[in-house]
């Protein structure tokens, strides 16, 4: 697992400089990326954190987006995280 942290927190390991890491942490849960084909990163959030609707702007493709504005609002947090 990472052995060094970088100037801005993200996780490197030192043996496998070509890897990229990220972890991330809520509650109970933890997610850890690793890659060997360019920067990545995770985000956890908990269930209820607040508003979907921004973060979906960034963080769903187009299609995406349209697929979850379909949806009744009540639905769509649900249908996010899935």
């Amino acid at each position: 697992m990472p052995s060094v942290w970088g100037a801005h927190g993200k996780p490197r390991v030192e043996a496998a400089p070509q890897l990229h890491v990220s972890i991330s942490h809520a509650a109970d849960r933890v997610a850890v990326a690793v890659t060997a084909l360019g920067p990545v990163g995770v985000d956890l959030e908990p269930a209820g954190a607040g508003d979907f609707d921004g973060l979906a702007d960034v963080a769903l493709t187009p299609r995406e987006r349209l697929a979850l504005r379909r949806l009744p609002s009540e639905q769509r947090s649900s249908a996010a995280l899935t």
